[in-house]
């Protein structure tokens, strides 16, 4: 019960960072979007191309990212997605074309999926019968927090940072969450995984 509970003490901030840190991008990432088509040389129009590519490179991880959770376990998707979701607003920051950039938002999307997935599963492995119900809110919290304030702290920063500078703070923010889910998720992870094979 000890291990159990602090699994959904630990997974809370995880997820919240998750989302805080692509949400801090929503409030300019249209218009930034826009600048770049223009930039690249293509109709305007083209600047929604990058936000359709990551609801289906979304879409499309959820369930290949079950079939690997099934398989090597929970905390290794976390990680992954993490890294794909922080790498890839990393990178929004460096000079790129509107296709490079849809491909980076393609990577975001997936990273996202794979991650959400690595959550449900972590908590339906380590969350006892009665706590369940505390384990999906777990999951429409941190989505609905991290989205809220990820969007009011991103547009008061980029007044004063610019879109460069907030970039580079999503992706730290995703190094870090990548950072403490290494050093904290792991063994109870593993224990819960285990056991819930039994």
């Amino acid at each position: 019960p000890a291990p159990q509970a602090d699994g959904l003490v630990i997974v809370k901030p995880v997820y919240f960072l998750a989302v805080f840190l692509d949400a801090l991008t929503y409030s300019f990432l249209p218009k930034f979007m826009q600048e770049a088509a223009g930039a690249s040389g293509i109709s305007l129009a083209f600047a929604s191309v990058p936000f359709t590519a990551y609801y289906l490179g979304f879409a499309a991880s959820l369930i290949p990212a079950g079939v690997l959770c099934d398989r090597y376990g929970a905390k290794p998707m976390m990680l992954l997605g993490l890294t794909l979701a922080g790498s890839s607003v990393l990178a929004l920051a460096f000079p790129l074309g509107i296709w490079e950039l849809t491909a980076l938002r393609t990577v975001s999307g997936i990273g996202q999926g794979i991650l959400i997935i690595g959550v449900q599963s972590f908590i339906l492995a380590v969350a006892t019968p009665e706590k369940k119900t505390q384990g999906a809110a777990i999951i429409v919290f941190g989505f609905q927090a991290g989205l809220i304030s990820g969007m009011a702290l991103g547009s008061l920063m980029v007044n004063f940072l610019g879109s460069q500078g907030v970039f580079f703070i999503s992706g730290g923010v995703g190094f870090a969450a990548l950072l403490f889910s290494q050093l904290l998720i792991a063994k109870t992870e593993r224990k819960a995984a285990t056991s819930s094979l039994s």
